[in-house]
């Protein structure tokens, strides 16, 4: 700084110092938080003062003079002793480069946040701002900084610091895997940051803020390695078991047994059914139907499929609800004439897919051996199946190339001519196939 740029700075500085002894010094003098005695008190007016100005026009060196007095003479006089006390060491850390100095400085910046609490409250936003500091300049401290960070969240209430909530559930993951904290409390801290998060968002804060922490929280929770689903049961059952888990929880939980491959346990049924309980959905309902699928528990899986299409109004997951229904029927649960039913009820909502019809042809063809005993009449059900092939490629033509392929497969169990003519029958001729099938169809021979 020039010669000429002090002297403005000092003049201005005397003149401002002269206004407060002026105008000022009636106030000062009979205020006891600034010093014993109106001397005191007045001295400490004219440092707040010269603080204050150097601070103006960033000089904080210039500043740490005056600051000194005041934070040791007159320290409940004015929150600004501790809001430009920590600009100044701040800027005193990042200049310096001897570590011992830096060290005294960050020292020095802790008790100002200490010291500020004890003025002036306001522990949970201080803490916040301490916890920072502390990630900013002692990093290798994590857990001194986690500690802070999570009384700072505890203590803020509804004024949630974004900064606060990251870096809580990144040094928590840091000391998760230094096995300090347990898989319960970083969880429960996860939990509660993004309802903290998620609620601030509802009441009007900014959603792009809120998308960054959730990115942020949950590639930090990856990055922890909770991949032992019973220690997230662990964390998480007590919550279930006592009701205190309400559906915002339980969507976490949810999502949180999905990413750490959770998808099996008896724990992630238990919570999508209360979620389901508490606020029902078609796409709840349908996650508890893949639950059951993976159970191999199909009775459920037809009746959360059910309660699917009874929630949803999109015609066109509908038909692959009952789709789907029609599949597990057949395959699963040997029940061919559910299989049908449902298949023609996803045509009728989607008439134009051709799927179904391979489902009802295959269900026609696997009760054949129940419904007849002589090979003959099974061989006709592949006449049925073969017009529903030609009915399905008829109006799909996206599964053309399947549906020739299937016909030309049926082909090869067609009776031959004499099995034919045996029964009076002619190649083209109407045939109606019996049994539960009950299908007109036209009499084909193998070539």
């Amino acid at each position: 700084m020039n010669f000429k740029r002090t002297l403005q700075v000092s003049v201005f500085l005397l003149f401002t110092i002269a206004i407060v002894d002026v105008s000022g010094q009636r106030d000062v003098s009979q205020n006891p938080n600034y010093g014993p005695d109106s001397l005191s008190r007045v001295a400490c007016g004219n440092n707040l003062s010269t603080l204050a100005e150097y601070m103006k026009i960033n000089l904080p060196e210039y500043a740490l003079s005056a600051w000194r007095e005041v934070f040791e003479k007159c320290p409940a006089a004015s929150k600004n002793i501790y809001i430009n006390g920590a600009k100044i060491f701040q800027y005193l850390i990042e200049k310096e480069a001897d570590p011992e100095i830096q060290s005294a400085y960050f020292d020095t910046l802790m008790l100002i946040y200490d010291r500020r609490i004890e003025y002036f409250g306001e522990e949970g936003n201080v803490l916040g701002r301490k916890g920072k500091d502390m990630l900013r300049y002692n990093s290798q401290d994590y857990e001194s900084a986690y500690l802070t960070l999570k009384q700072s969240f505890l203590k803020s209430g509804a004024d949630i610091d974004p900064v606060v909530t990251v870096g809580l559930i990144e040094t928590g993951v840091l000391m998760y895997k230094a096995s300090k904290i347990t898989a319960k409390e970083l969880l429960d801290n996860y939990i509660s940051v993004s309802n903290a998060t998620e609620n601030e968002k509802n009441k009007g804060g900014r959603p792009d803020v809120a998308e960054q922490v959730f990115s942020r929280i949950n590639a930090a929770l990856a990055k922890a390695g909770l991949s032992n689903c019973a220690e997230i049961e662990e964390a998480f059952k007590e919550k279930l078991a006592n009701g205190s888990a309400d559906a915002g929880i339980l969507s976490l939980i949810s999502d949180l047994l999905v990413k750490s491959s959770c998808e099996n346990t008896d724990f992630y049924g238990e919570v999508n059914e209360k979620l389901f309980v508490l606020e029902p959905s078609s796409d709840k309902a349908y996650t508890l139907a893949w639950y059951y699928i993976r159970k191999e528990k199909f009775d459920a899986v037809i009746s959360f499929l059910n309660k699917a299409i009874e929630l949803e109004t999109d015609l066109d997951k509908q038909a692959h609800y009952y789709y789907q229904m029609a599949i597990i029927c057949n395959t699963k649960m040997n029940l061919q004439k559910d299989a049908v039913t449902y298949s023609r009820k996803a045509l009728e909502l989607l008439p134009n897919w051709g799927e179904p019809y391979f489902v009802i042809a295959n269900a026609y063809l696997q009760s054949g051996k129940d419904c007849f005993e002589g090979g003959f009449e099974r061989s006709t059900v592949y006449w049925v199946a073969t017009d529903l092939c030609i009915k399905a490629k008829g109006v799909d033509k996206s599964i053309e190339e399947k549906a020739n392929s299937l016909i030309a497969d049926y082909a090869r169990f067609y009776p031959n001519n004499e099995e034919v003519f045996f029964r009076s029958l002619q190649e083209g001729s109407a045939y109606t196939v019996g049994c539960w099938i009950d299908e007109k169809t036209t009499v084909r021979v193998k070539k």
